[in-house]
């Protein structure tokens, strides 16, 4: 999950992935994937339904405008599936979908003299006790 306030870049973060796959770097954004696991977004039109069962393997990308992914059938569904999820969103309202603590990170824009700079940090550290 990747959190973030209103203006920190989340939904800009998800239109640069679907140029990058739909244009590849003509889009002008350099991706490197050194794992070469496929990589989608999912958006309003998506038909998750089929998608979910036909893809394996692939990390989705879901902005948190894309309203069935606060659905309960869309959560149960994506734990059958054989995919990794990314959702890009200020709320927490995925009550069926399990992920660690340690998979939330961040987006927070700061300012650098003149110069607007985002950056993403890791939201929570596990600290095992010793």
């Amino acid at each position: 999950m990747i959190k973030g306030n209103s203006e920190t870049g989340k939904t800009t973060l998800i239109r640069m992935l679907q140029g990058y796959l739909a244009q590849g770097n003509k889009s002008g954004i350099n991706l490197i994937n050194d794992t070469n696991i496929p990589l989608i977004v999912f958006t309003s039109t998506t038909k998750w339904e089929k998608e979910l069962v036909e893809l394996k393997g692939t990390i989705i990308f879901v902005d948190e405008v894309v309203d069935y992914i606060y659905s309960i059938g869309f959560q149960q569904e994506f734990i059958k599936s054989d995919n990794y999820l990314v959702v890009i969103s200020r709320s927490g309202k995925f009550n069926h979908l399990p992920y660690a603590i340690s998979s939330i990170y961040e987006l927070r824009t700061e300012m650098n003299e003149k110069v607007k700079l985002t950056k993403m940090y890791q939201l929570y550290t596990y600290n095992e006790k010793s």
